[in-house]
């Protein structure tokens, strides 16, 4: 049997294709999620398709139920069961992360991680007034260590205080 190219490790966009939910080999419960490589910086690979296998055990549950988020696949509109076809992913772009492994003693390779496509991801983004805190915080940090602070553009003080919802005096650092 010849052995495939693989696909070389590292960050790929991609498109979902489809999904499926169903059992591993050890009785696990799992989803599939197929996606089909279609990154402009390696055209070689525009195309291939490779597969997420993400595991329901209570150690993995969150990283799997983060992939269906990425993918897009949102609880509040479409049902659980719809993953078994993947008609409410289905076309989405994705970020896919691809890693070697060996297995019996062949490499392959494995989507190991799916991400939302584009840049940087945070769990939750700060907002304005999360920004100020964070911002006045680390800059008092960076003070106490003898370190000279750009001072921030100033907003007006109402405005600072809106985003607060406190009066300026009332800050705690």
């Amino acid at each position: 049997m010849a052995e495939r190219n693989l696909v070389p490790e590292g960050r790929y966009d991609a498109t979902v294709t489809e999904t499926g939910l169903g059992k591993s080999g050890g009785g696990n419960e799992q989803v599939a999620i197929r996606v089909k490589i279609n990154d402009p910086a390696t055209p070689d690979l525009t195309g291939r398709t490779m597969v997420y296998y993400g595991s329901f055990s209570d150690a993995a549950m969150d990283i799997t139920l983060g992939a269906l988020e990425a993918c897009g696949w949102d609880p509040a509109l479409a049902a659980f069961d719809d993953l078994r076809t993947g008609d409410c992913v289905k076309g989405n772009p994705v970020s896919i992360v691809v890693g070697h492994e060996d297995y019996e003693g062949t490499v392959r390779d494995r989507v190991k991680w799916i991400n939302p496509r584009g840049g940087p991801m945070m769990k939750e983004e700060l907002d304005d007034a999360g920004t100020v805190i964070l911002g006045k915080k680390i800059e008092a940090l960076m003070r106490q260590r003898g370190r000279k602070v750009t001072p921030r553009a100033a907003a007006p003080a109402q405005k600072q205080a809106e985003y607060l919802n406190v009066d300026e005096d009332s800050t705690p650092f």
